[in-house]
């Protein structure tokens, strides 16, 4: 059995510190926007929250990260203290990275584990894509390792359906 390791990134420069593994896992995410690269996320994190409300939490093995999800805590809805992905109205920073050619819940099940441990009551994922088969997979996990999942769609974004290739 491979042997797992949390990583918790509880800074800006820690995060920095490992850029090559960071961006290596995002090269082989499906998780595509280039903002979750390690220099542009400490960049957004600079810009609109800070270095210590940052904290991101990763699996690694075999010396490889295999899963990480970053995160920066914030008050929902002003009350509640949680920890959310970077993202706000303008930009994202904020994705589940989790290498696409694992397809086994070990890293994920590591990964729930690991915030549910987290000091903050409530994780708040705005923008995390429901139907994309990583992001139902961590909600398996996080069931899985006893949690709550509560899932809504905020907005339902209309498509146009291009015929023959032409407008």
């Amino acid at each position: 059995m491979t042997k797992l390791r949390i990583i918790h990134f509880d800074s800006i420069d820690t995060l920095r510190a490992t850029t090559v593994a960071w961006d290596d896992l995002w090269q082989r995410s499906d998780a595509t926007l280039p903002s979750l690269r390690a220099e542009l996320l400490a960049q957004w994190v600079e810009q609109f929250a800070s270095s210590d409300q940052f904290h991101a939490v990763g699996v690694e093995t075999e010396g490889r990260l295999v899963a990480a999800l970053p995160l920066v805590r914030r008050k929902v809805a002003r009350v509640f203290d949680a920890v959310a992905m970077p993202c706000n109205e303008w930009s994202s920073s904020g994705d589940l990275l989790l290498d696409a050619t694992d397809d086994g819940d070990t890293a994920l099940d590591a990964l729930a584990a690991a915030i549910g441990e987290l000091p903050w009551p409530l994780l708040w994922l705005d923008e995390a894509v429901l139907d994309a088969p990583r992001w139902q997979r961590l909600q398996e996990a996080l069931v899985r390792a006893g949690m709550t999942v509560a899932a809504h769609r905020r907005w339902q974004v209309g498509r146009v359906e291009l015929t023959d290739h032409d407008w």
